[in-house]
């Protein structure tokens, strides 16, 4: 891990690997909690598998791939722009996307897929902001009975006789209220974009939605 206190610039050298080997990152080592992710290189798949990672901000760039099977990837510096895919699962297991701490705004004009039709997907911790050019898409699970969802773009329940839940029961506020959006203990959806089911997929909300 990098300095506990100095953020270091990670930049992925390019290509398919994985998120734990250090010869793809410039700083040299595994990116930590503060530092600041880069993968830019076109055709770039980075997998994360089989362990828990972190990152301070992320940028993926157009053509590039993250993808999280089996692991845990939490953000804690609140910043990412997606141009490419994130994909959370695909695989035998449970992979998660989560807030290290607070609201994560993911700018861009890229794809967030849950794809649970192995194992587990699943995004939660803390709030998502989704920006007007972020699509969310697939089968899987957003909020477990916990998070705040803000949604100017596109989330689309997309995978035929499956279902994306948004649980977002938990908590005790929601948004707009005196706890709501910008705490840790409210949970609540505000969506001034699209949802949708499409493709004989199901779209589930579970309460506090408005």
């Amino acid at each position: 891990m990098s300095s506990p206190t100095t953020a270091a610039t990670c930049t992925w050298a390019g290509g398919n690997n994985v998120w734990t080997n250090i010869a793809q990152w410039s700083c040299g080592v595994q990116p930590g909690s503060i530092d600041n992710v880069f993968i830019s290189t076109p055709g770039s798949i980075v997998s994360i598998s089989n362990i828990n990672a972190n990152a301070g901000t992320i940028s993926l760039g157009s053509g590039n791939q993250l993808n999280i099977t089996n692991s845990s990837l939490f953000i804690f510096n609140n910043a990412v722009t997606n141009n490419g895919t994130f994909t959370i699962g695909g695989a035998a297991g449970t992979a998660d996307l989560r807030s290290g701490s607070g609201n994560v705004t993911f700018t861009g004009t890229g794809t967030i897929v849950l794809n649970d039709t192995a194992g587990l997907a699943r995004m939660f911790s803390g709030g998502f902001v989704f920006g007007s050019g972020q699509t969310v898409r697939g089968s899987g699970q957003m909020g477990v009975n916990q998070t705040i969802f803000s949604n100017a773009g596109l989330i689309s329940s997309d995978v035929n006789t499956r279902n994306l839940s948004i649980d977002v029961t938990g908590g005790n506020g929601g948004v707009g209220a005196g706890n709501g959006f910008g705490t840790n203990t409210a949970s609540g959806l505000f969506n001034t974009g699209t949802m949708q089911a499409a493709n004989g997929g199901t779209f589930v909300v579970r309460k506090r939605a408005i």
